[in-house]
């Protein structure tokens, strides 16, 4: 089964995503407050947040596309996907 994400715009054109299972907040932890424009607005006036983007990626796939620049040895031998998934699982 496909995870299904639900995409939340701000005014300006600031894109989140959040699960699409009824939480109040955005993948980078953004609250979703105010009107969604996500339908009022075209796709080329809407910047993606990278923070959503990354874990969207991550959920889907398991894996990290930034890894490099995360150094495991400046944090205490976690890796990126371990923090991703603790940041996910108990936010």
């Amino acid at each position: 089964m496909a995870t299904k994400f639900s995409e939340w715009t701000k005014k300006l054109g600031q894109q989140h995503f959040a699960m699409a299972d009824g939480t109040s907040r955005t993948l980078c932890g953004m609250p979703m407050l105010g009107n969604n424009y996500a339908r009022d607005l075209y796709d080329e006036d809407k910047t993606p947040c990278t923070t959503c983007a990354e874990r969207m990626d991550f959920i889907v796939t398991g894996e990290v596309e930034s890894e490099d620049r995360w150094h495991e040895d400046d944090h205490n031998g976690e890796s990126l996907s371990d923090r991703y998934y603790e940041e996910l699982c108990y936010e």
